[in-house]
């Protein structure tokens, strides 16, 4: 589970498991709602495309699709959706254990009380059920409901508040009830399996159907009738009283007409035939790395295939030709290559090499490939597979890197660079320690990664080390050269790379992470090959639950002035400043109502004072707070960000110089 902080918030997830489907109506056009752990996709069912993302929602519980409206239960909130957006959040003392439309009313069961809200949210009864199991609302009935008890089931009209009949051929132990195509007619599910047909009017089994284990998912066409239990799944003829298919599957289906099942794995499923004739693809094999190869595209790698994403539109994807399992990949820039099964493949072109020997290690630049095999490494031509040179080694290499010139080899203790491309052969050596196991190169730094350290190295020294008690998965730095990022098993540190300041602590269970190509976005691949964007776009966004945690003085108000500014306003710099102040998000947060009780003569005059000697110590801290005021103009926005971004040049001119890094600025590294 990964949990949100105050830079990343959840964005969306491509792997996601379903745990419920609906199959609706907007207007006109046909969809179906997937509910996963974290939020809900709404898909068209024509074109099979994502319309809609659901914003993140913490402990997803139960959900009903009522009137256009998705209704979630978070905890002891119940939430109200329409399309992509959160437009009602009602609270009660308790959780939720059940949520049902009826008409203009929605009822939501919580700790033995029936609640029933209108449809201005607004809590109008609450009836004290007892222990309930579940309710349900049958076709035939306008003002009542089944509630259903462990031991039995009664008609209760809940305008009178008053039981109306106790039905015999509802016995104990129900746990899934859901309305036929026919009025009257519900079909019932216990806990021993046994899913019974019945109708309600006579109060009579019509007929049941055996089962195993109780069913987690029943639903209706005009003559069949479907059940999901124990990950399989059953179909029923209703005429005949037969089963006609049964299938693994694994948590929910719907039918879309009479022969046709949409399946929780996004699978639609032809009955008569017993096949799939349509699928959402999903990268679902064991997942190798992840790469952000360009602006708003990243590829994943797994042994069924390399995948290339849009992280604007994750709903579908590129898949690279490669044919056998991935053993092994690179990539460097724009440029790649693949290996399995002893043949070399140029990424996202069909251009191969058969090799002799297995691969141990990889390297690209360009068109230009380095291949470790036994003792030697070869360096070849991707394009003409042209041999430019095979150069052997003594000693064990632990990693190799690559450019135009220049190969660059980690030993047991020592980082050598070759230059491959002179007829002298020359080399160098630098001694890094024998913990490192494998390096990154950047314009201005190579990054050495241990199990438990990481280290940037520069002109021959060691300038910045990063070290951790656990063990290190992976690491991966921000297009920019501002922030460094590693993962344990269990947590996502962040660190600004000039101050070592530690920036964020992302409590999640992760094996790969990247740093999108506009540090919009950390992509995080989870044990289970879940993959999961984060973004930290969102921390700008104004959140009627949220107070800003920043001094960004135009995050409040997005106005033409803010959108033509926003790209100096760096979020790295913000941070930074934050942490070199000693501020906490506390300090954001708390002690607000001076603010809010300002007289708008008093705001002008604290304004005014800004401008005329505004410094950064104390003026992004005062401008966080005057966001929150009515009153602030928009010109006044214009003068503060001006005044704040030359107050923050300096500061940050003056901190670069006291920490001595001020020339590396040329460098890129800051």
């Amino acid at each position: 589970m990964i949990k949100e902080t105050q830079i990343f918030k959840y964005f969306r997830s491509l792997n996601w498991k379903v745990n419920r489907l609906f199959v609706e109506k907007f207007g006109k056009t046909e969809v179906f709602i997937t509910i996963t752990d974290s939020t809900y996709y709404i898909f068209d069912l024509a074109k099979f495309d994502i319309l809609f993302v659901g914003p993140y929602i913490p402990q997803v519980g139960v959900s009903v699709f009522h009137r256009d409206s998705l209704y979630i239960a978070s905890g002891n909130k119940v939430l109200r959706f329409l399309r992509a957006s959160c437009v009602e959040e009602i609270e009660y003392e308790n959780p939720i254990s059940q949520i049902l439309g009826v008409g203009d009313m929605v009822f939501v069961v919580s700790n033995n009380h029936l609640c029933v809200q209108n449809s201005d949210g607004k809590i109008t009864k609450q009836i004290n059920t007892g222990k309930l199991i579940s309710i349900h609302h049958p076709q035939a009935y306008v003002n009542k409901i089944l509630l259903i008890y462990q031991s039995h089931a009664i008609l209760y009209n809940f305008i009178k508040e008053k039981e109306v009949y106790r039905f015999k051929s509802l016995s104990q132990n129900i746990c899934y009830v859901v309305d036929s195509k026919i009025v009257d007619i519900v079909g019932v599910g216990y806990e021993d399996g046994r899913v019974d047909v019945v109708n309600l009017k006579k109060d009579k089994i019509m007929f049941s159907f055996p089962g195993t284990e109780p069913p987690t998912e029943i639903d209706f066409s005009s003559s069949r009738l479907l059940v999901v239990a124990g990950g399989v799944l059953r179909v029923f003829d209703l005429e005949d009283k037969r089963i006609i298919l049964k299938r693994n599957v694994k948590d929910c289906a719907k039918f879309l007409d009479e022969n046709h099942i949409l399946l929780s794995s996004l699978d639609i499923l032809d009955i008569d035939r017993d096949l799939v004739v349509r699928s959402k693809p999903n990268c679902q094999s064991e997942i190798l790395g992840i790469e952000c190869v360009e602006e708003n595209y990243f590829l994943v790698f797994s042994k069924a295939g390399v995948f290339r994403y849009n992280t604007g539109n994750t709903s579908t994807y590129t898949k690279y030709k490669f044919v056998g399992q991935i053993e092994k990949y690179t990539v460097n820039g724009d440029s790649g290559a693949i290996f399995g099964q002893r043949i070399l493949y140029k990424l996202g072109s069909s251009i191969k090499k058969v090799l002799s020997s297995d691969v141990a290690l990889l390297a690209t630049h360009k068109n230009i490939c380095g291949i470790r095999t036994d003792n030697k490494i070869v360096i070849l031509n991707l394009d003409t597979q042209r041999i430019y040179r095979t150069i052997t080694f003594e000693d064990p290499v632990k990693d190799i890197k690559i450019d135009r010139k220049h190969l660059f080899l980690l030993s047991e203790s020592k980082l050598k660079t070759i230059k491959w491309d002179s007829t002298k052969f020359e080399s160098e050596e630098v001694l890094v320690g024998e913990d490192f196991i494998s390096f990154q190169c950047f314009e201005s730094f190579i990054l050495l990664i241990g199990s438990s350290r990481i280290s940037l190295l520069s002109d021959g020294s060691i300038f910045r080390t990063f070290n951790e008690s656990d063990l290190i998965k992976d690491v991966t730095v921000s297009p920019d050269l501002k922030w460094l990022a590693y993962n344990t098993s269990t947590t996502i540190y962040i660190y600004d790379i000039l101050s070592a300041s530690l920036l964020d602590t992302i409590p999640c269970e992760s094996k790969f992470i990247r740093f999108s190509q506009d540090t919009n976005f950390l992509i995080v691949i989870t044990f289970t090959n879940d993959i999961v964007l984060l973004s930290n776009k969102t921390m700008w966004s104004p959140n009627k639950h949220t107070l800003p945690l920043t001094g960004n003085i135009h995050a409040h108000k997005k106005t033409s002035f803010m959108q033509a500014t926003k790209k100096s306003n760096k979020l790295y710099n913000e941070i930074l400043l934050q942490k070199t102040l000693g501020h906490t998000p506390e300090d954001f947060l708390s002690g607000d109502s001076w603010v809010h009780s300002l007289k708008k003569e008093d705001l002008r005059e604290i304004i005014q004072a800004l401008i005329d000697n505004l410094s950064v110590e104390k003026g992004g801290w005062i401008i966080s707070k005057l966001m929150m005021h009515k009153d602030l103009e928009r010109k006044d926005l214009e003068i503060l960000f001006e005044k704040y971004s030359e107050a923050f040049s300096k500061f940050e001119e003056n901190y670069l110089k006291s920490v001595g890094y001020l020339e590396l600025e040329n460098e890129k590294l800051v």
